[in-house]
């Protein structure tokens, strides 16, 4: 950082901001689909009023290809081939439609020895189906 500054000839800062992109109530209202510490409704859209679409419906009509690219390329995640397969599975014996659901999902989807370090999974895992827009354009449904 010191170098970054000292090239843009800045002479020193009194503080950084930071976009995490996400507000507290996104997170702790159950009801909005986010969170992990109570089984909730699966919904993840950042607007609801804007979204119609939201994390269960695309979970349970999207094809496993479709999931798997989204788990890939828009949440940065290696098993995401083996957790499309387990939604699938899943999804043919009763919808996904809570986040407890979802959690034990990517849990059974991810091998064990992976499963050890990944107590942040579950979050990376269902970021991209917060966005429409993204499920939207990636996918042919």
């Amino acid at each position: 950082m010191d170098e970054l500054l000292c090239s843009a000839e800045v002479p020193g800062v009194d503080g950084f901001l930071f976009d995490l992109g996400v507000s507290s109530p996104q997170l702790d209202i159950p009801g909005r689909g986010f969170s992990y510490n109570e089984d909730a409704p699966l919904d993840m859209r950042m607007d609801p009023g804007n979204n119609t679409l939201n994390a269960a419906e695309v979970i349970n009509t999207y094809n496993e290809h479709d999931l798997a690219r989204i788990l890939r390329v828009y949440g940065e995640e290696k098993f995401a081939s083996q957790i499309a397969r387990e939604i699938v599975r899943r999804r043919e014996q009763e919808p996904i439609e809570t986040t407890g659901q979802f959690v034990e999902i990517i849990k059974a989807g991810i091998p064990a020895a992976a499963r050890r370090h990944g107590g942040h999974r579950p979050r990376k895992v269902s970021r991209p189906f917060a966005s429409r827009s993204i499920t939207s354009s990636m996918c042919s449904n």
